[in-house]
């Protein structure tokens, strides 16, 4: 069994709202991109548009996800076709290597 969890450890987790992308850092999902459908007291509802459909959201503890710095609009939001397109393609940028200058 963990620790209870204090104030001190949950400020360290990432203030997170509707349409960032975040990449799981733990669970069967584990380095695979996901966007936060909804924030609630229970958790954070997660959406691929694939393995998890908007109609099948999967929730998640905040601790174990990491920002990745982008977000995606609320019409990326409404199906799950251009939310996983969006991703895929966010994934194919995140996957290139960086030209040295």
């Amino acid at each position: 069994m963990g620790k209870p969890e204090t104030a001190a450890d949950l400020s360290q987790t990432p203030a997170l709202e509707r349409g960032m992308v975040v990449k799981s850092a733990a669970g069967r999902d584990k380095d695979r991109l996901l966007v936060v459908t909804q924030v609630t007291g229970e958790g954070v509802f997660l959406a691929d548009g694939k393995e998890r459909p908007l109609q099948r959201q999967k929730r998640k503890n905040p601790k174990h996800l990491l920002p990745t710095g982008y977000s995606l609009g609320e019409e990326t939001l409404r199906f799950n076709n251009p939310l996983r397109k969006a991703l895929n393609r966010l994934a194919a940028e995140e996957t290139q290597p960086t030209e040295a200058t």
